[in-house]
């Protein structure tokens, strides 16, 4: 005679983990959102970017495009200047948003 409450055992420790099949899922990035930015010459040029993007990576794309010094560049939304340290989320940037950029006015003596 053989007990057969360690057969029983056995079954219960051996379902499988559903942990496998969701970790794909917590690896989904964030898409892209078009946005545009209205340059100094009243052009809106469209440009592609993550939500959490720093304000800073905006700047670098108008550099390459523009070819002003990120330096010199401010960005503005809704009456706000944009930190360059800040991502677009944190203003609530979406999709299809207007940025509006203006020179750096440099104070100086006279």
């Amino acid at each position: 005679k053989h007990p057969k409450s360690t057969s029983s055992i056995n079954r219960s420790s051996t379902s499988p983990s559903t942990a496998t099949t969701t970790a794909p899922n917590s690896q989904v990035r964030k898409s892209k959102m078009q946005i545009f930015i209205k340059t100094l010459t009243g052009r809106k040029q469209a440009f592609n970017f993550e939500p959490e993007n720093q304000v800073l990576a905006v700047k670098q794309a108008l550099q390459e495009k523009e070819g002003i010094q990120v330096d010199q560049i401010r960005l503005i939304h809704s009456g706000k200047q944009l930190s360059d340290d800040k991502s677009l989320e944190h203003y609530n940037i979406a999709a299809g948003a207007t940025i509006h950029m203006v020179l750096q006015l440099r104070g100086g003596s006279c």
